[in-house]
């Protein structure tokens, strides 16, 4: 709710922002009905009388006209603004944010050709932006969006200051809602590199988010930084993201890298809960062949028992029990060796090499890498 410091009775003060107080006698009132009711017809009369409406004034809940049209959507009222010279930069009295700031969240209205009209107008008109809003809608807007996202930096927009909620950084944003639209990522990594180091208040990375956001090419990308394992404090909940979301290349480069060593996720965990479990339960016959193939896999007496049964309950082909029965059990030496290595092993050096991210690839069309030994077979390895 809206509180105004320049009103001071209580009825107004419970007015809200974007519904302001109506004042039937004054004309910047006919003006908020007019921005409300999208009749711009009707706000060009109001401009252009005699005695008319100054369009950069606030209504008066301190709210600037534009940035009210702004948030209802109401594109005609924004273009018959700008028209009036109204400022795409003016704040109102109670808060910092810019008119740009205003357009209609993306998770409430994807694709909205309103959201976009709005976007373009203003910033091709000098506006730029202090909230993720406008970023989100920039990025759902491919190509386009992109060019309007370097001119709203060239207006004024200073991209890494730009915070969510957790701290979240317009990069953390793009690669997990925009994983897709990798113009975004080159601008972003080429016009401000430092991002790639930031995390958010949780010590999330944006490679733990480009995890998350689905896109193994753009992983692999970030991947390739030089130190972004080493200072990645979510290794486990990567290494989880991966196998659920089947993310064959990236697992398959992840296993050789000896900070993710693959037999801590097995030593307390119960097998639903493990490496293992997740590759069985939801990923494919791939993926769970390259996780019990590896040759750092251990497990837990408990943990094969329970693999065992879920294997001869679901279908399995019966070679699956005798690879599971030959995974190496969990030593008190390998808990003890579970910090891993500051240096990179060569077999992950190699397997870098050997995975390509230049292009999306099938499952079925990913090559093996000779040195790991998997199986061709696909499909999935049981019920979700």
């Amino acid at each position: 709710m809206y509180r105004n410091k320049y009103i001071q009775t209580s009825a107004q003060a419970r007015q809200c922002l974007l519904e302001p107080i109506q004042d039937t006698t004054s004309q910047s009132d006919w003006a908020v009905q007019a921005i409300k009711n999208g009749d711009h017809i009707e706000l060009n009369f109001l401009f252009n009388k005699p005695v008319g409406i100054y369009p950069r004034g606030p209504t008066i809940s301190g709210i600037p006209l534009l940035s009210l049209a702004v948030a209802h959507s109401r594109t005609g009222c924004v273009g018959a603004l700008l028209d009036a010279h109204a400022d795409p930069n003016e704040k109102g009295w109670w808060h910092d944010a810019q008119p740009l700031d205003y357009v209609t969240p993306i998770f409430m209205s994807k694709g909205d050709a309103s959201r976009e009209t709005i976007l373009e107008g203003l910033i091709k008109r000098g506006g730029y932006f202090t909230h993720m809003n406008a970023f989100d809608g920039l990025c759902d807007m491919g190509e386009e969006g992109v060019e309007l996202l370097k001119q709203a930096v060239t207006n004024g927009t200073i991209l890494p200051h730009l915070r969510s909620s957790n701290g979240i950084t317009v990069l953390h944003r793009a690669a997990e809602h925009f994983p897709h639209a990798e113009e975004v990522h080159d601008y972003l990594v080429r016009e401000f590199p430092e991002l790639i180091d930031v995390k958010d208040v949780l010590d999330r990375s944006v490679l733990y988010y480009s995890v998350l956001g689905g896109n193994e090419r753009l992983s692999g990308r970030y991947l390739e930084t030089p130190n972004i394992i080493d200072e990645e404090l979510h290794r486990d909940e990567i290494m989880e993201l991966v196998i659920l979301h089947n993310q064959l290349r990236l697992a398959r480069v992840l296993l050789y890298h000896p900070q993710f060593r693959i037999f801590p996720g097995h030593a307390t965990r119960p097998f639903s809960e493990t490496p293992l479990g997740w590759a069985l339960m939801y990923g494919t016959k791939r993926m769970a062949s390259t996780v019990i193939g590896h040759e750092m896999m251990r497990i837990t007496e408990p943990v094969r028992e329970e693999a065992l049964q879920y294997i001869e309950s679901n279908d399995f082909p019966g070679e699956w029990l005798n690879r599971v029965r030959h995974i190496p059990l969990l030593q008190d030496s390998d808990i003890e060796a579970c910090v891993p290595p500051r240096i990179v092993s060569q077999s992950f050096l190699q397997a870098l090499s050997y995975v390509s991210w230049s292009e999306e690839s099938s499952e079925s069309e990913i090559p093996e890498c000779p040195e790991l030994g998997h199986t061709d077979e696909e499909g999935h390895t049981g019920s979700a």
